[in-house]
């Protein structure tokens, strides 16, 4: 966090920032000693404390955000959330007793028991000052977290006035940087580099200290030195190795003090039981209160509640043990232990450690709410790519349980099967004795008599995260028919496996391929957007499913959780032509081939009258001022074929010369990187030409295709950023699983 500040500053790598904040706290804490640390501490909240004081008033100075209304929506967040979004409240992290227990339990172990913070209060005159620091502490504290919330609150209308899209635990180093007056501006980078790194400095120390004092170590007049240059060294290397995930870092940190302080306080809490607990039970204890920690967080609890859960976990077995050491020998006493022990690491190292595939819709509802099904006529829109971790189809499992009446089965574009060239016709068919009623053939609407025996409509589809796929089209039919015959519709949620990042145009030219004003790349989930269809009037005739259920996921599951991956359509036969099709899809409205025919489709970009030699020219120029090592491009030469796939590819038969994208690193858009291409192609090649309407209505507006033939890039860029920011608050409501953006 603290290194983000510096990135801000100076604008370079956070690795460097890491290093540098590393390097300045280490000569600070070991030079200084805990003394310096508690007076500079001293000198530093205060200026924090300003700082923040200060910066809420000036936004209020320098903006239209009137305080009394905004103080009204800061308290109308749902602060007592006393209902739970989740199938049970023990996996909702802020519903609000978890929270309460959660935030005490945090409070007390912070700044009562942890020797980060307990040795300042050791350094005070006598035990009633250390008393007062720490009780104290509790309510600055408190005001502190108003205060700092409040500035985020305010940032967030600050910035959303002003069109700005910041990327996410930046936000206030950005303001600082970039709103605050001179003057002000560097006091307040003091001030919060100082009391971010007086963190960093207590933990060096207080690691530095208790490792010496606890493990004995005596390494002379230089032991201090050595020692805290090794809890440095370690703390800057899990930080350069930490990958920024969907959390804020705030809540990533309290999540990990979470994993250990119920070890802290169930130890707090045993010296104050007059009993003499053994080393064997008390280390015991301590190994399962801390698996269980592990065991929780893996199957989703709620992280406000892993302190409690380790430390019922963490007494219980101490006692336990305690009782049993009364009563039996110790050759069965360590046997216990050490066959326990086994037991808890096999069951960790399979399923935390190494974890499978993260439950989606589809596993959900199976486990938890078959019963919604119970002695129903049910239809269920599916495609190849409908399956359980367990690679099971979605209609075998119907057809197999007792009292459902599987009726009838629909497919959208590509067939049931998903193996059916795009824009070819599907033909209607029947499996298991079910008649399959195609959504891409003589009807794109599921007709009156498909729908009039149904009774729950369920939809379970893989999508691939951007507006060309028709997928969403078909769904919003499917809605409008379960509307108009009042049908109950329960979507199981899957990934995105493009994940929540927002790009691209708002969508304002409307057809089968795009329906609605969302981006080209949404950043929501099947889940998501048939609720956003659904609640903002978007079906047809005003209608309204009144019985919509979303099974969501366990979880948004990180890329080594999805399941194996089943090509949802022909040509997308891998997640990571699905990332890079976002942008290369644009080129079917155009003369250019976009690489179909050929085994890597939308990876493979070229003509039969392009350059190559040139073509890599330009690539290499985009490497050096724009995307660094960060793109892997080879020339190519290839030859589309007519294949099951693909039938009648552009330039069928016909040598053509291009590029084949290996890779694009997943924080580039790969729409940039189209855009960037096709802007070479029209002023390069007088052969090259758009499809007018047809990439209009891909790209969703006419703006890219206008803006590359008037050469005016850089108006059409600042648009597609006011999209994004317009978007993303948009959607917010719509968001079903509580997480930041990467953004």
């Amino acid at each position: 966090l603290t290194a983000i500040v510096i990135q801000q500053i100076l604008g370079i790598s956070i690795e460097y920032c890491i290093l540098i904040i590393g390097f300045v706290t280490l000569v600070y804490s070991i030079f200084g000693g805990v003394k310096t640390i508690i007076k500079i501490d001293s000198i530093q909240f205060f200026i924090y404390v300003f700082g923040g004081l200060f910066t809420i008033i000036y936004i209020f100075q320098v903006s239209n955000i009137n305080f009394y209304d905004s103080i009204s929506v800061f308290f109308d967040r749902d602060i007592f959330k006393v209902s739970s979004d989740e199938s049970s409240f023990i996996y909702d992290s802020y519903f609000f007793f978890n929270a309460l227990i959660g935030g005490v339990l945090l409070s007390f172990c912070s700044h009562g028991i942890d020797y980060m913070m307990v040795q300042r209060s050791l350094c005070t005159k006598d035990i009633k000052s250390a008393q007062k620091s720490i009780i104290g502490s509790g309510f600055l504290v408190f005001i502190q977290f108003i205060i700092f919330l409040f500035i985020g609150h305010l940032l967030a209308q600050f910035y959303s006035y002003q069109n700005v899209a910041i990327d996410k635990d930046r936000e206030f180093a950005y303001f600082i940087i970039n709103d605050l007056p001179i003057g002000m501006k560097g006091l307040l980078i003091a001030g919060v580099l100082s009391a971010a790194m007086s963190t960093l400095s207590s933990s060096i120390n207080s690691l530095s200290s208790s490792t010496i004092i606890d493990l004995k170590i005596n390494l002379g007049n230089r032991t201090k030195l050595y020692i805290g240059i090794f809890w440095s060294i370690l703390l800057m290397g899990i930080a350069l190795l930490f990958d920024e995930g969907n959390d804020a870092l705030i809540v990533t940190g309290i999540k990990i003090a979470s994993f250990t302080y119920g070890i802290l306080l169930s130890l707090f809490i045993l010296v104050k039981i007059n009993k003499k607990f053994s080393n064997f039970s008390l280390l015991a204890g301590m190994i399962l209160g801390f698996i269980s920690v592990l065991l929780s967080s893996s199957y989703g609890i709620a992280w406000t509640l892993l302190i409690l859960i380790g430390v019922l976990v963490n007494i219980s077995i101490t006692l336990l043990i305690y009782v049993f050491e009364q009563k039996i020998s110790k050759k069965i006493k360590y046997g216990l232990f050490f066959i326990s022990v086994q037991i808890f690491s096999i069951f960790f190292f399979s399923s935390y450690a190494f974890p499978g595939p993260t439950s989606y819709g589809i596993d959900i509802f199976f486990k938890k709410h078959i019963d919604l099904l119970t002695n129903k006529n049910v239809g269920v829109l599916a495609i190849n790519a409908s399956v359980n971790k367990k690679g099971q189809h979605i209609i075998d499992i119907l057809n197999n349980q007792e009292n459902i009446n599987l009726v009838r089965i629909f497919s959208p574009e590509h067939g049931l099967y998903s193996n059916i060239s795009a824009g070819k016709t599907v033909a209607d068919t029947t499996y298991l004795g079910i008649d399959v009623i195609s959504l891409y053939g003589q009807n794109r609407k599921p007709s009156d008599t498909t729908f009039k025996d149904i009774d729950v409509l369920i939809v379970d589809i893989q999508d691939v995260g951007s507006t060309y796929y028709t997928y969403l089209s078909t769904i919003t039919y499917m809605l409008e028919a379960a509307a108009k015959h009042d049908i109950s519709v329960i979507v199981l949620d899957r990934p995105n496996p493009l994940n929540i990042i927002v790009y691209g145009p708002i969508r304002n030219k409307f057809g089968f391929i795009g329906m609605h004003p969302i981006p080209i790349r949404h950043g929501l989930t099947i889940g998501e957007l048939a609720q956003m269809i659904n609640d903002e009037g978007w079906l047809d005739d005003n209608l309204k499913v009144q019985d919509l259920k979303i099974i969501q996921m366990k979880k948004i599951p990180k890329t080594n959780q999805f399941y194996n991956w089943i090509p949802p359509s022909p040509n997308i036969p891998d997640m990571l032509t699905a990332f890079i099709y976002n942008g290369s899809c644009l080129f079917e409205g155009t003369n250019i081939s976009e690489g179909r025919g050929t085994e890597y489709p939308f990876r493979t970009i070229g003509a039969p009258w392009v350059n190559s030699q040139d073509l890599m020219n330009y690539v290499k120029h985009l490497k050096r001022t724009k995307y660094g090592e960060k793109i892997i491009i080879q020339e190519a030469e290839f030859i589309p074929k007519s294949i099951s796939g693909a039938k009648k590819p552009k330039y069928e038969n016909e040598i053509c010369y291009g590029i084949f994208i290996e890779h694009i690193d997943s924080s580039l858009q790969p729409i940039d990187l189209a855009i960037d291409l096709l802007d070479y192609f029209n002023k390069n090649y007088d052969s090259f030409l758009f499809k007018d309407s047809f990439f209009d209505t891909l790209y969703g507006n006419s703006n890219l295709r206008l803006s590359i033939l008037n050469n005016n890039l850089d108006e059409l860029m600042a648009s597609i950023n006011k999209d994004v920011i317009k978007f993303k608050e948009f959607r917010k409501k719509y968001l079903i699983y509580k997480q930041k953006h990467k953004q």
